[in-house]
């Protein structure tokens, strides 16, 4: 009897723990559409950005609880003492209780994230930590890509793109000819830009391998190149998807014209950067595969990239070897510089680069959302942290010339390490 009455009491316990527990949960409120989609952010510093929480922490007094106390007073005015995740989320539920309006806390909470992210390291260019909607993620690749879809190569040239395909080289020399005999009488500022568009969509257009790459996706060259003496020089505008396609045919289509030569120059001056796949491969081109060609700092440690391409044999025929750079020299134009430096013989020329030292996530990070306005928001973060041959920040930092150009000496210190070549009078004579 005694075992029985203890076994009625157990589940008579049991029984009102259940329903005191099932009552609290009921009763505690869903996270919000708008408290999700900022801890969703808070979440993706947490686990991508290239600090980890306990280095973010060291480096900033209070971490990210710090961060986003900080935020909430710019957004709202109101100062939540936070210092834990779940104290942000308790001050987003309040500040986004009894919602009523949906544009303005979808504005609200996009711009808690906005300020927050924007707030972080490197703070001293814009949007490298930056939250982005559909439209201007879109915008973003197109510029990475050097894609245009506003602009139309074939109007500047008096012919249709809906005819694209049918048009042979002789169509579009012949459509040049005409803008050219059309335009060249007139002084007017519309004509003389007129004509400079003709002539810009004639060097896209005329090359086989550019036409077809804009027919497709509108993208256009990121370099040129010319033959000055017994030197190739190119010069390298960006990092896009097609850069390494248009190196290798440059290189291709100068020695066959032109088989005496024995010199190149890159010139990276003002290249801005762009896929780090590109510095892989073009490094590749002349070190071989599994050669490093950058080491990065991220969230739990360092890793160090190799090359997967192996050495285009035709590269052998430049003995001589200089890139040229300057201030605008930044990000993956700078991890190029001097991962050819190291291991493809290349003498760097110039000055200091930019210093920009950080690998962003090519494409946002969704951030999941049902707001009314349908929008989809993307979150763009630092992933990594560029270090020099020497393990240091690229960022502030940059690479620093073999021979400076700033130098009283810089031209004798040139020729000194290119005797009788005449590289060093053609370097001169780009400065």
């Amino acid at each position: 009897m005694r075992t029985w009455a203890i076994a009625l009491i157990c589940m008579i316990l049991v029984a009102a723990g259940l329903s005191l527990f099932y009552t609290q949960h009921s009763q505690r409120p869903a996270v919000n559409i708008y408290t999700s989609f900022v801890l969703q952010a808070y979440d993706r510093i947490t686990t991508d950005y290239w600090q980890s929480s306990a280095e973010y922490q060291a480096s900033n007094f209070g971490g990210l609880p710090a961060l986003f106390q900080e935020t909430l007073q710019k957004v709202t005015g109101v100062a939540y003492p936070l210092s834990s995740r779940a104290d942000l989320v308790r001050a987003l539920d309040i500040i986004f209780a009894n919602t009523t309006d949906a544009d303005v806390s979808e504005k609200r909470a996009a711009t808690i994230v906005a300020t927050a992210v924007d707030n972080m390291w490197p703070h001293t260019v814009p949007n490298r930590n930056a939250l982005t909607i559909d439209q201007t993620e879109q915008v973003f690749q197109n510029t990475v890509n050097n894609q245009h879809p506003e602009r139309d190569r074939y109007a500047a040239l008096g012919l249709r793109e809906a005819d694209k395909k049918s048009y042979t080289r002789m169509d579009i020399d012949t459509a040049l000819a005409q803008k050219q005999k059309e335009l060249a009488a007139s002084t007017s500022v519309a004509a003389v830009r007129q004509l400079q568009e003709a002539k810009n969509a004639y060097t896209i257009l005329s090359d086989t391998n550019s036409k077809a790459r804009y027919d497709v996706a509108k993208a256009e060259p990121t370099l040129s190149w010319k033959i000055i003496s017994d030197v190739l020089y190119i010069k390298i505008s960006q990092n896009a998807s097609q850069t390494a396609h248009e190196f290798t045919e440059a290189i291709d289509a100068a020695i066959r014209r032109h088989p005496g030569l024995t010199s190149i120059i890159l010139d990276l001056r003002g290249n801005l950067g762009g896929y780090d796949t590109v510095t892989s491969e073009i490094v590749g081109d002349f070190a071989g595969s599994s050669t490093p060609f950058y080491a990065v700092k991220v969230n739990g440690g360092i890793q160090q990239f190799v090359t997967s391409t192996d050495t285009l044999p035709m590269l052998r025929t430049f003995r001589s070897r200089v890139i040229l750079i300057d201030g605008n020299t930044k990000s993956t134009g700078e991890l190029m510089s001097q991962a050819l430096r190291r291991s493809g013989s290349f003498i760097l020329v110039g000055t200091t680069t930019g210093g920009w030292g950080t690998i962003e996530n090519g494409k946002g990070f969704p951030l999941g959302s049902s707001f009314v306005s349908g929008n989809q928001y993307f979150l763009r973060l630092v992933i990594g942290a560029t270090l020099t041959d020497s393990f240091q920040l690229v960022e502030g930092l940059g690479i620093r010339p073999d021979i400076d150009v700033s130098t009283q000496s810089w031209r004798a210190d040139l020729k000194r390490n290119f005797p009788g070549s005449s590289l060093p009078g053609v370097v001169s004579s780009l400065f």
